[in-house]
């Protein structure tokens, strides 16, 4: 008995490594960055590379997060408004992602710990983007 669960140990492991590294497995990392989202598109831009922009998928307590805070200020989610956030998520690999394929990357979203209302921020502002990551370092 004790030599199969050797030999099966030996084997298990590097098998369920090389399915993790197959499927893309990750860990939740930090995530800053900005989020706007609507009818088939959900990006985000993360702060350390404002020239990427990765779909967005994550629980609906995200997400209702978004229409509540963006419904307050007066928007619906159809039309997008720009959110700062903060928290952890899971990135994917580089590929093709969301709508059409136009994301490079995916971001699932596991905890957000700030989302704040950037209403003067329009989508693509890179200039006003960089500055707001600069401020909060």
């Amino acid at each position: 008995m004790s030599r199969t669960v050797t030999i099966l140990s030996k084997f298990t492991i590097p098998v369920c490594i090389a399915v993790m590294w197959l499927i893309g497995c990750r860990e939740a990392e930090q995530i800053r960055g900005f989020y706007a989202g609507g009818w088939e598109w959900s990006e985000f831009q993360p702060c350390q590379n404002l020239e990427e922009q990765w779909w967005v998928t994550g629980d609906s307590v995200f997400f209702s997060k978004y229409d509540s805070l963006t419904t307050a200020e007066g928007h619906e989610r159809a039309f997008g408004p720009t959110v700062y956030i903060e928290g952890a998520g899971t990135v994917s690999r580089p590929g093709e992602y969301g709508h059409v394929g136009a994301y490079s990357r995916e971001l699932e979203i596991s905890r957000v710990t700030i989302m704040k209302y950037l209403g003067e921020l329009n989508r693509g502002d890179r200039q006003k983007m960089e500055q707001h990551c600069a401020d909060l370092r």
